[in-house]
């Protein structure tokens, strides 16, 4: 088989959401291992999968752009953020990011609940103003235009001496054996710096994300203590991640 049929075979795998793997290449394709890799390490350098030991993932599907974001699967969010709302109770200190998932969760929380809430998201803090509860604080820094977001050590000096009751992460790309990647380094120090100061990390993935990966590591998923998710999530998948002593809702 020639390489440009080798790489429309693999692509075409990818293309169901699910991780491949370099044996099950070999097997298929009658080629060497080595043939394999070499092909997975052209298509990663061109941006079309991400290479993962034994493997490759998919990239994640979601657009770049915030813009772009906050409409994108809005029916699965608003169904995971009303799950995420149910774990909020009056007097915590909740941690939220940049992810738009996280927007429809603030508008999900109720009108008599009164929490404390620190944000890095433009549109979120927002948002926030309008909640009649909540004591809202929006950490500042540099401001990244495309993900409306701040960034750097402004942020994460003012996440020092925070210890809140959960944070909730918008997720770029997660998978039970890549943990959770990003496509922007510098924001991987942010979230890192969330998780730092909260006692529980909750992670917020329509399941098109899931078993997908980007070129950068925020952590393992045993860093994850709560995955929520919609129901097209897959009971294998579902079992995985509860085996790495992830709950999933």
């Amino acid at each position: 088989m020639l390489k440009h049929e080798r790489k429309k075979f693999i692509l075409n795998k990818l293309s169901n959401g699910q991780k491949i793997l370099i044996q099950d290449l070999c097997d298929d394709l009658q080629v060497s291992d080595d043939t394999i890799r070499r092909d997975l390490k052209e298509l990663s350098e061109i941006g079309l999968l991400e290479k993962v030991h034994g493997g490759a993932l998919p990239k994640s599907p979601i657009p770049f752009e915030y813009t772009q974001r906050e409409d994108y699967g809005i029916k699965d969010k608003k169904i995971i953020a009303a799950k995420a709302a149910e774990l909020i109770t009056t007097g915590q200190t909740i941690l939220l990011d940049g992810g738009t998932t996280n927007l429809e969760l603030v508008r999900a929380l109720p009108h008599d609940l009164e929490i404390t809430v620190f944000t890095n998201n433009f549109p979120l803090a927002t948002e926030l103003m309008y909640h009649p509860g909540i004591e809202a604080y929006f950490l500042g820094g540099r401001i990244d235009r495309k993900s409306r977001v701040t960034m750097g050590i402004d942020v994460i000096e003012g996440l020092a001496g925070i210890r809140a009751d959960m944070f909730m992460l918008g997720v770029c790309s997660i998978d039970y054996s890549a943990g959770v990647t990003m496509r922007i380094r510098e924001e991987g120090s942010v979230k890192k710096a969330f998780m730092k100061s909260a006692r529980q990390t909750v992670a917020l993935s329509t399941s098109d994300k899931i078993g997908t990966a980007e070129t950068y590591v925020l952590c393992d998923i045993e860093d994850v203590d709560i995955l929520i998710t919609d129901n097209n999530l897959s009971e294998e998948e579902r079992g995985k991640f509860i085996s790495s002593n992830v709950k999933v809702l």
